[in-house]
């Protein structure tokens, strides 16, 4: 315990409350020197982040104390301090969202987003909290594998319990609001970045926000069919309309604010009466699902897209289609209109029409922009309506200029799908929303990205060689990147496959790589030449999901749909096991080379018998899709991860079941149909060399490390993508894990011996 620990202990709750109320009385007093040490003091972060009564954001607060001008102008303000300060708390906003849920992951997160920051301050602050560490067990990144401050990426909100389906801002641009599957809508703060309310009262997802332009009222539209008015000073329900039948899919309020026009899956537009709540019109030419609608700025016109591939000009005025744009070939999921009310700026489910720029007079499309391989997913329009920007299917934001059609800014391994996209232009930031509320920095420079990302998309599989030496990425971009695992940097890039890299295996002499794709290719690299030597085309039937080499490198195996097909690679004829029911997700080969063992989708693990071509037992007790299987090093047992949350240990000369790890969640989840592929399942494990620990990921973003022998969790590191795959070097304390962004993080577990 600290001086400063101990200290604090000593005292009463109203004493504590006061001390760690002391930066804002440094502040008042002008105690500038004071109030920088205290506010780069580990012990009092830490304090003040696990206090009731203050918490991480009252922390945050504390150092936008230096925006006061009469500290800028006291002659003891220290600028380059000040930026230290920042530094530490910009960590803290990108984190805060952890540190709300898990207050023990302060070291972590600092090291993690700060080590790269050369500043005397910042690194006293991280050898202090190793220090503060030393007699626990914890992963500490060796890299700043985390968005760092400077960055684009300002901070994460995930107070919703599931999927953000769209987001907005207010007209005084003071206010966010968010809607979720989840059922509910929150207010935000927009300036503190803090909950305000939550409104509760669909009963089903919310899809779809919008405000009216005096800032007075909130409108919501739901699957449960209904729309709901909202007071924003009051936060009461006023109204609810009632008069779809299917989900509300889009919803549009007219300038004046009196009108409503809502969407829905039924092929129809509703025109309401916003203070009346009755039906106007009811508009009824689309013949598919309504995705999106917008309203012109002088409220004469509502635009719609839809499933059925077209755009729609509607009259508001006497409720008659004006004219109907065709030139999709699939589905129109978002538009847009130009603030002169000239252009339409539409975007398409499919990566060969993108988006489409179209003239509102004539009535004719000016341009399609596409972008290789992926579709947009969502698009918002600045109020100069000089830009757009979009969000790409691969997580991806681009701010495009409108009149030179180039891109002005590319924010690029953002692992999350965006849905729904809003600007703050007077705050100048973009907020995203999908798996959680993101909020980024859109105008100013990033002046700061030393994240060595590796892949553009996520990391499917991860090998370590026996020496330790080299670890080995593969990735949904195609490619595969052999790293030096001593400095952490990449040594080459392996480009032969042409669709994603799926999985990796070496060979037992650790010559080789094997890589399978969804290519249908299965690859043979050689490791030190780094060149392909052997490439197997599997045939045209399935998607290659896993692949497996048997310690003589005489048998390639890998999956076949629900088969598992074994190729001698020396006769080069192969012969299938059969006996699962769905698709193989994972092969492992015992260290003897007599065992096979397989999972699949249909919850069941499979040992096999190599020599006999026979199935030894059959593990039934996962009750969803198994996803990842380790084999211990002594060959003797099996560990198995799966979608329903566990992982299993089981015996591999008996098939009995021995122990099931219960995980826990970082976050209660909701016991409720929806929440069902809330992605805390199991991506992977990795069983260190000696066979003491075990190593999980999970699609949360946790790594969690448990003592085989006491089964008991003794370290977790929270990232802020989910985490698809982990490996260990043979030290047994180096483990580096890959995620959804496609950034490989590399940690020591610190507290047990190499």
């Amino acid at each position: 315990m600290s001086k400063f620990t101990k200290k604090l202990a000593e005292m009463s709750p109203s004493q504590q409350r006061l001390f760690l109320n002391d930066p804002t009385i440094r502040a008042k007093t002008r105690q500038l020197s004071k109030l920088y040490k205290v506010l780069t003091n580990f012990d009092f972060i830490t304090a003040k982040i696990n206090h009731d009564e203050f918490g991480v954001q009252a922390l945050i607060n504390d150092y936008d104390l230096f925006n006061n001008n009469e500290i800028l102008a006291h002659p003891e303000y220290n600028s380059e301090t000040v930026k230290a300060l920042k530094l530490i708390q910009g960590a803290l906003k990108l984190s805060s969202h952890i540190l709300t849920e898990n207050n023990t992951q302060l070291a972590e997160q600092l090291w993690g987003r700060l080590q790269d920051f050369k500043i005397l301050e910042i690194q006293i602050l991280l050898e202090v909290a190793k220090k503060r560490r030393k007699y626990t067990t914890w992963l500490r990144p060796l890299i700043a594998s985390l968005s760092t401050p400077k960055g684009r990426l300002l901070r994460i909100l995930a107070s919703h319990n599931y999927f953000v389906n769209a987001v907005t801002v207010t007209p005084d641009s003071k206010k966010l609001i968010s809607c979720s599957l989840d059922t509910t809508i929150k207010l935000w703060d927009s300036e503190a970045e803090q909950e305000l309310f939550t409104f509760a009262a669909h009963t089903s997802s919310v899809d779809a926000v919008a405000v009216t332009a005096d800032g007075q009222k909130l409108i919501s539209g739901s699957s449960d069919t209904t729309i709901k008015v909202w007071s924003l000073e009051t936060q009461k329900e006023i109204l609810t309309f009632t008069g779809h039948t299917k989900p509300i899919t889009a919803i549009a309020v007219t300038p004046d604010s009196r009108r409503v026009i809502s969407a829905s899956e039924y092929k129809t537009l509703k025109v309401w009466d916003l203070d009346s709540g009755k039906i106007i019109y009811t508009l009824t030419r689309h013949t598919n699902w309504i995705y999106t609608v917008a309203v012109t700025s002088d409220g004469k016109f509502a635009i719609s897209g839809s499933r059925d591939k077209t755009i729609k000009i509607w009259s508001l005025e006497t409720g008659k289609l004006v004219c109907s744009l065709k030139g999709h070939i699939f589905w129109v999921k978002g538009i847009v209109v130009t603030p002169d009310d000239k252009q339409i700026i539409s975007i398409s489910n499919t990566p060969v029409d993108s988006i489409k720029i179209w003239d509102i007079e004539t009535q004719r499309e000016i341009i399609t922009i596409n972008k290789h391989r992926v579709s947009a997913s969502s698009i918002a329009i600045f109020p100069d309506g000089k830009r757009i920007i979009v969000a790409w299917d691969n997580g991806e934001l681009e701010v495009i200029n409108l009149k030179t059609k180039k891109t002005e800014i590319n924010i690029t391994n953002n692992a999350d799908f965006i849905q729904t996209l809003a600007i703050n232009y007077d705050r100048q930031k973009l907020i995203s929303g999908g798996a959680n509320i993101k909020i980024w920095d859109i105008c100013g420079k990033e002046n700061h990205s030393s994240i060595n990302y590796g892949h553009l998309t996520a990391v499917t599989a991860l090998v370590i060689t026996p020496d330790g030496n080299k670890v080995i990425s593969s990735s949904d971009d195609s490619t595969i990147i052999i790293w030096n695992m001593i400095t952490k940097e990449k040594n080459c890039k392996l480009t032969n496959h042409t669709h994603k890299v799926t999985d990796l295996a070496l060979s037992f002499d650790s010559k080789y790589l094997i890589s399978c794709s969804y290519d249908r290719y299965i690859k043979i690299w050689d490791i030190e030449a780094k060149t392909e030597i052997f490439s197997y085309l599997t045939g045209k039937r399935n998607l290659l999901q896993a692949v497996a080499i048997t310690p003589d490198n005489e048998k390639l195996i890998y999956d076949w749909g629900d088969d598992i097909r074994v190729l001698d690679l020396k006769k080069s004829k192969f012969f299938s096991l059969k006996g699962h029911t769905s698709s193989v997700t994972r092969i492992a080969v015992t260290s003897s080379g007599h065992k096979l063992v397989t999972s699949s989708s249909d919850n069941t693990i499979k040992v096999w018998d190599l020599d006999s071509r026979k199935e030894i037992f059959n593990f039934n007790s996962h009750t969803r899709c198994v996803t990842t299987l380790a084999i211990t090093p002594n060959g003797k047992q099996l560990i198995s991860g799966s979608r329903d949350k566990t992982v299993k240990i089981w015996d591999l000369e008996t098939g009995q079941e021995i122990f099931t790890f219960q995980l826990c969640n970082l976050k209660i989840e909701k016991q409720n149909n929806i929440f069902d592929e809330y992605p805390f399942w199991v991506t992977a494990v990795a069983v260190s060399t000696d066979g003491k620990y075990l190593f999980i990921t999970r699609g949360d973003g946790s790594l969690q490390v448990w003592n085989l022998e006491s089964r008991n969790k003794i370290a977790t590191f929270i990232g802020e993508s989910s985490l698809s795959c982990c490996t260990s070097s043979p030290d047994g304390v180096t483990i580096v894990a890959g995620d959804a962004s496609g950034r490989l993080h590399f940690f020591c577990l610190e507290g047990v011996k190499a």
